[in-house]
């Protein structure tokens, strides 16, 4: 249900991550809060994938400890992948992209806004 969503004033519309390839109608409405509302069409012509969840909360979790945590981002991935299953391992990219993701999400939240005029403060 991640692939595809719209976003209202009021709430979230989600559609099944196989609605093209399946023409699949499956969704579901939340709050902008991603409290949920109801379940809209069937699952009917395709089977789910038990481990799409296990790599996304891997990705969730990699990236929460990327923000919190700056060691390097091999270290990060040696503590991440502790008891991980081999299931999820295999679907995961390479640890030279993992690093990398680490590196941009970083960059994402640490960069600093472009001054706007010549009395701006000092960046470190």
């Amino acid at each position: 249900m991640t692939s595809q969503t719209v976003i209202i004033e009021t709430k979230i519309l989600w559609r099944c991550e196989y609605s093209k390839k399946y023409a699949c109608h499956g969704g579901l409405h939340t709050k902008l809060n991603y409290e949920f509302i109801k379940t809209v069409g069937e699952h009917e012509n395709h089977t789910g994938n038990p481990r799409c969840e296990a790599t996304r909360k891997y990705y969730e979790q990699l990236r929460q400890e990327s923000e919190q945590n700056q060691t390097n981002p091999h270290n990060i991935l040696i503590q991440i992948n502790i008891g991980v299953p081999d299931e999820v391992r295999i679907q995961l990219s390479s640890n030279h992209h993992l690093k990398r993701n680490i590196r941009r999400w970083r960059q994402e939240n640490t960069t600093e806004p472009t001054p706007t005029n010549i009395n701006f403060p000092v960046i470190p």
